[in-house]
């Protein structure tokens, strides 16, 4: 798929977001208008008792209106305003869930949404030559085609769902008025369900020719989206902040655990790494902590401070900074040199290993 203007790449998601803010957004009018048509199918199935009784009731207070009472201003705006309520009462079960479908309609498509900025009106919107370049695009051409269509569908419907009934309908006139009014009723809902199998596969097909075009108008050249990765990447400055950051609480954490480390081992001087083991929850030791030079000097200041044992191992102090990672198990092959040192610490009288869980 190509977009205009050759362009080959799928919007990126910050496009997306930029065209949804813009109030540009993949709508079908016909998903809409199958939401209004269900709902209004419903509310006319389980509406209509309801609003027959209002209509009679309407009509019984029009038949006991007294019209040789002498008219005022207080009368007629009451008569007034009971008859705008009465015209209310009868037409909500029918309206609202119109009015309802329709906000559901789109919300469905869109999700909740409100821009200012789709508000806004431009100039450009307001030209002639644009609307006529509309008019003749191919999307006014498939409108027309789709309202042709949904005309020649409930043509169709109609007669398909009429034309046994023309008998019937002829004969109504010998009818009681009460049964020809729910016979016809049940002609109307019956063809309003006959309009709703086939609006189905309408707005099926309409949203999939919109969501094409949608996807063609957003699309993106390779330059955009170069220079839109460009824009998110941060600036020197603002990495260097970041990587600081990372680094100054990577720093703090491992100071945290030094504390309940169970020894230092060290280079003596260069190098420092905190293992800590408690044998009733690890099944090995772990590095909780390392550093050279002044931070293995913080290392080891914070752990005088806090009675933790410093051993003096240089090679095992060098491969254990080297090799593993804080955070991470001791490998295999420096179980040994560990164990040697936890036993050696334990023999001095420290309990290393049996801490409380």
């Amino acid at each position: 798929m190509e977009g205009k203007d050759g362009r080959t790449e799928f919007a990126t998601q910050r496009k997306r977001e930029d065209e949804r803010r813009k109030g540009n957004l993949c709508v079908s009018q016909e998903v809409t208008s199958l939401c209004v048509l269900l709902l209004g199918v419903v509310a006319l199935r389980y509406a209509v008792p309801t609003m027959f009784a209002h209509i009679h009731s309407f009509f019984t207070g029009i038949t006991r209106f007294n019209v040789h009472e002498p008219w005022t201003i207080d009368l007629v705006c009451n008569g007034f305003a009971t008859g705008c309520l009465g015209m209310a009462a009868m037409m909500a079960p029918f309206l609202v869930p119109v009015m309802l479908g329709s906000v559901i309609g789109n919300m469905v498509q869109t999700g909740p949404f409100f821009s200012m900025e789709a508000w806004k009106m431009g100039f450009s919107n307001m030209s002639p030559t644009k609307g006529m370049k509309q008019l003749c695009s191919t999307q006014a051409v498939g409108q027309l085609f789709m309202g042709v269509l949904k005309m020649v569908v409930v043509v169709l419907t109609a007669y398909l769902v009429c034309h046994d009934q023309v008998s019937f309908l002829i004969g109504l006139q010998d009818v009681d008025l009460i049964s020809s009014a729910r016979w016809l009723f049940l002609l109307i809902y019956r063809l309003a369900l006959m309009v709703c199998v086939a609006a189905i596969v309408i707005a099926a097909v309409d949203w999939i020719m919109k969501k094409r075009q949608y996807e063609k108008s957003i699309m993106m050249t390779k330059q955009e989206i170069r220079d839109e990765f460009r824009q998110q990447e941060a600036s020197p400055l603002v990495r260097k902040a970041m990587m600081r950051r990372m680094r100054q609480m990577t720093v703090s954490r491992m100071m945290a655990a030094v504390p309940n480390a169970s020894v230092i081992i060290t280079n003596p001087d260069h190098v420092a790494v905190a293992i800590e083991y408690d044998a009733k929850t690890m099944s090995a030791p772990k590095v909780t902590a390392k550093g050279v030079r002044l931070m293995a000097e913080r290392i080891k200041k914070v752990a005088r401070e806090n009675n933790v044992p410093i051993v003096r191992r240089p090679e095992t102090a060098r491969a254990l900074y080297k090799y593993v990672k804080v955070g991470h198990p001791v490998p295999s092959q420096f179980f040994r040199a560990v164990a040697e040192i936890l036993a050696y610490l334990h023999k001095l009288g420290r309990h290393v290993g049996l801490k409380a869980s």
